[in-house]
């Protein structure tokens, strides 16, 4: 495989979209124009400043791990390596939350304006991110091994850890799609760039604590606490800021959901059989338990589609 391969598909990716964006607009409206109003542009540039800066925070403690490893260990280049072999699967499941995200930010800005109820929605998008980042966060923790098996060839051993911090932190990172989305459509851009700063701070200074003891290891743990401090601390703004509430019975039905996943996880580190099979077998029963705990409920994962359509 060619690395020119993948820039030439994203390319293509881009591109594809791009007209695809187009001709959705062209179907929407009969004419247009371009026209530069410069007056415009400065206020749309203003008003983005707050967006651009969260977005350079969060990606800066997103980022730097892999950065200050090659920087701060003698043989830094071959720690990075070794960290970049479990986040490229975190980086990838990411996607899912980012599209949750993509999704529920009109939803919640029109229920804002609109001054409805969000704590329905709020509380649906929880149970549905909680399930999801909870069970992929645990499945990739007892089959670490396995999975970096499956795609590398060498230095899985060094990988393993690392690569179950940073799926812990991808289940932090699925809530706080859902709680920053909140913040984001209620306006609250201020206190999101405040714990993005935060975050920054707590990420370097950890990872400058614990790289050169722990290395590719303690960068993910780093990543894991930073991205743990961020969730809770958003979903305490959007406690005092919006007055959000998650029920009490929802959290009821996460705790006992958790339980019942540590449960299947100590199960199946004892069961020794073919991996796919354990996995297929684990999977499966984790959705049943997510039923069975009532966090996942298919006619609120349907009612989310309805009102984005």
């Amino acid at each position: 495989f060619q690395i020119e391969w993948l820039v030439w598909g994203q390319f293509g990716a881009y591109l594809l979209t791009f007209f695809f964006a187009i001709a959705m607009v062209f179907r929407k409206i009969d004419s247009f124009q371009f026209q530069l109003n410069f007056p415009l542009s400065a206020l749309i540039f203003k008003r983005s400043l707050p967006y651009a800066l969260l977005i350079l925070l969060s990606m800066a403690y997103y980022k730097t791990d892999s950065v200050m490893l090659e920087q701060l260990l003698d043989d830094g280049s071959f720690h990075a390596g070794i960290y970049a072999m479990g986040f490229r699967f975190f980086e990838a499941s990411n996607m899912i939350g980012f599209l949750f995200a993509g999704l529920l930010l009109p939803l919640f800005s029109r229920m804002f304006k609109n001054r409805e109820d969000v704590d329905p929605l709020a509380g649906t998008a929880f149970q549905l991110l909680f399930t999801i980042g909870a069970i992929a966060a645990v499945f990739c923790f007892i089959y670490a091994k396995d999975i970096l098996n499956l795609f590398y060839t060498e230095h899985t051993i060094e990988a393993l850890q690392p690569f179950r911090y940073l799926m812990i932190a991808f289940f932090f990172v699925m809530l706080s799609y859902l709680f920053g989305t909140m913040l984001t459509a209620k306006g609250e851009l201020k206190w999101l760039n405040i714990l993005a700063l935060l975050g920054v701070v707590i990420n370097i200074g950890l990872n400058f604590y614990l790289i050169p003891e722990h290395k590719a290891e303690g960068s993910a743990l780093a990543s894991m606490i930073t991205q743990g401090l961020v969730c809770l601390l958003q979903i305490a703004i959007v406690a005092w800021r919006i007055r959000v509430r998650i029920s009490m019975k929802t959290l009821g039905s996460a705790i006992g959901f958790l339980g019942l996943l540590t449960i299947l996880s100590v199960a199946f580190t004892i069961i020794q059989w073919n991996w796919w099979l354990e996995g297929l077998l684990f999977v499966s029963l984790a959705l049943v338990s997510a039923v069975l705990t009532r966090i996942v409920r298919l006619k609120h994962f349907l009612e989310i589609f309805d009102k984005a359509a």
